[in-house]
């Protein structure tokens, strides 16, 4: 026995597990923020990590996960995660979470500092309610600006219209130079005055010959006088187009400035960006669910372990059960929240039950929140499917301003909304109802523009304010259809406050433009003066034909 086990091999085993269990908690903490943070795109901060053995458990304290997509806040943040781990199953490399606490948790926190990484994406979304593009600016625009634009363009279309009128002009050059000639044309009528006195053959014969030779002279003047007609009709709508620019121009510049007679849809000005944010996110999600893996063909020798089937196979991370609870700062309510988890499986489809996750907020003004979600991987077609219902949160004092800025400021009101929607391995649908009842705008006198005090008298004047979002189709570019009752309402009361003064800036921008492209105009319409030259030319050249 002593011949066995040596007194340095022991010393050696007990220095390699002192090492170890004074390591590993720094390499778990360090682990998880390394590839937390490559995962997520944004730091991923730990302050320590606990791992025990025997019984194998885990203990985390202050894990906070950067908003990629927001770096001064945090997507959450938790006081304190607490899981019991199956030890057997670790040696197998699989980490089975028989049960999990999270303990504080807290949604989109401030950050001191930004969480920002190489791999955090570089268009960020506004922290918290940003409105800043509900309000379309009714003052009217620098029209010398306006103007410099639209004369650039202008003279870009005339100068467009010129070449296309100078090809015309050299193809009926080379035209030309196919007529007969008037020396040919004198030829013709000396022949046919020297068969007058021929012999009968020769007169038959040579009129034969000379016919032919007119005959296709006058063909091609035909030709080209269908020609010369197709082209006074093209240049004539070419210069009647120029003379139209400034017009159209005017027409371009009041559509692009928000002036035009249209309804301007503003719920899509307001949700336009974030949605089209939610869905891109959405279809990344769903992109990474539906990818179908390549076929991969192993190198002889290089291949995987082969397993056997077992009869409850289980997958690489699996959390059977957990509970959470924290607090929730949402609009003008502060939620407390709590939550269970129930078989969260990665992969998902590699395990026998649907993973679901129940979230509830509530807070003592009868605010709430309820959040289910199922995620069924269980089949190729996978069907995930969640429901999102918000009652009651007021809005109190919410500035609609974009930055510190509070031109326009929400007082009061009170939302309710709904989400509900299901996604399959190729398609979406989703339908999201809100509404916000009530509500009560100020804006600052000394600030605020025109176009925000006239919204905000109007949208006072409303019971509520309704949207309706319908999400549906392909899973990777679905349609997204938005209505509301704001639409008919601002566009129509906009279009009659402004309808005078943008009739009159449209008059005095198209009376300005005339003027400045006046001269580039005449010049143009007397570009095709040559048509009339050519008319002429065939008109002659026929004329001066022989009748035979």
């Amino acid at each position: 026995m002593a011949n066995w086990i040596r007194s340095w091999g022991i010393a050696l085993f007990a220095m390699l597990a002192l090492i170890w269990v004074m390591s590993v908690d720094w390499l778990v903490k360090r682990t998880i923020i390394i590839y937390g943070s490559q995962l997520n795109g944004a730091q991923v901060e730990l302050e320590s990590a606990d791992l025990s053995l025997w019984p194998a458990g885990l203990q985390l304290i202050n894990l906070r996960v950067t908003d990629a997509y927001n770096p001064m806040f945090n997507s959450f943040e938790v006081g304190a995660i607490t899981a019991t781990l199956d030890s057997a199953l670790l040696l197998r490399r699989q980490l089975i979470v028989e049960q999990l606490d999270i303990v504080d948790v807290r949604i989109n926190s401030p950050r001191t500092h930004s969480g920002a990484t190489k791999d955090t994406p570089t268009t960020a979304e506004s922290a918290g309610f940003d409105f800043s593009d509900f309000v379309p600016d009714i003052s009217l625009p620098d029209m010398d600006i306006l103007l410099a634009d639209a004369q650039q363009q202008v003279n870009a279309e005339i100068t467009e219209i010129e070449q296309q009128i100078e090809g015309v002009e050299q193809r009926w050059r080379n035209n030309i130079q196919q007529l007969p000639s008037k020396d040919k044309v004198v030829g013709y009528r000396d022949r046919w005055d020297k068969l007058s006195s021929a012999s009968f053959m020769e007169k038959i014969l040579g009129a034969k010959k000379l016919k032919g030779e007119i005959s296709n002279d006058l063909k091609v003047i035909k030709t080209f006088k269908k020609q010369l007609k197709s082209d006074r009709v093209l240049i004539s709508e070419q210069i009647a187009r120029a003379k139209g620019l400034p017009g159209a121009q005017a027409d371009r510049v009041m559509q692009s400035s928000g002036l035009s007679d249209e309804n301007i849809a503003f719920v899509r000005s307001i949700t336009g960006e974030k949605i089209n944010q939610w869905v891109s996110r959405a279809k990344g999600f769903g992109g990474s669910l539906s990818s179908e893996d390549a076929e991969l063909t192993h190198v002889r020798g290089q291949g995987r372990w082969v397993t056997f089937l077992e009869d409850n196979p289980l997958p690489q991370l699996l959390i059977r059960r957990g509970q959470f609870n924290g607090r929730l700062q949402l609009a003008s309510s502060n939620m407390s929240v709590t939550g269970t988890l129930s078989d969260i499986a990665y992969p998902l489809e590699e395990y026998s039950q649907p993973a679901t996750a129940v979230v509830i907020a509530k807070d003592n003004r009868n605010a709430s929140l309820v959040l289910k979600v199922t995620l069924d991987h269980r089949t190729a077609d996978f069907n995930d499917s969640f429901n999102l219902e918000i009652m009651n949160l007021p809005f109190n004092e919410m500035s609609l301003s974009s930055g510190s800025e509070k031109n326009l400021v929400l007082k009061t009101s009170t939302l309710n909304f709904t989400a509900i929607g299901s996604a399959s391995k190729s398609t979406v649908i989703a339908n999201v109802v809100a509404k916000l009842s009530d509500p009560k705008l100020q804006a600052d006198p000394a600030r605020a523009t025109k176009s925000e005090q006239w919204i905000a008298e109007t949208l006072n004047l409303l019971d509520s304010v309704d949207l309706q979002v319908d999400i549906s189709g392909a899973l990777k570019d679905p349609m997204v259809d938005i209505t509301s009752n704001l639409d008919k309402i601002l566009a129509a009361g906009l279009k009659s406050q402004m309808s005078t003064q943008a009739d009159k800036f449209k008059q005095q921008f198209t009376d300005k433009l005339g003027q400045q492209t006046s001269g580039q105009l005449t010049d143009l319409s007397a570009k095709g003066d040559f048509l009339k030259d050519i008319q002429a030319l065939l008109n002659d050249r026929k004329a001066a034909m022989p009748s035979l």
